[in-house]
């Protein structure tokens, strides 16, 4: 699925189809608002929630061509997979 077939789906439909098919990569929060990352064939979609209160999330599809990830990658640990 591309971006623009997910961005022209019913949110609904969008949602369906994110839990059904779509892969859990991250989570992260801020002071306000709690976000999970998901990815669905080659693009990301980013579900935001409200901190006080779990109900619809925001919906933002993005590919990986840009700035959307780097909040994510800020909180992945390598220094694992590096050998000193």
């Amino acid at each position: 699925m591309t971006l623009y077939q997910f961005n022209k789906l019913e949110e609904t439909e969008q949602l369906n189809i994110l839990l059904s098919h779509g892969t859990m990569v991250a989570r992260r929060r801020d002071k306000k608002y709690k976000f999970v990352l998901y990815q669905l064939d080659n693009i990301y979609i980013e579900l935001q929630y409200h901190k006080d209160h779990m109900g619809n999330p925001s919906i933002r599809g993005f590919t990986s061509t840009g700035k959307s990830l780097i909040p994510y990658l800020e909180n992945i640990d390598v220094s694992g997979l590096l050998k000193l």
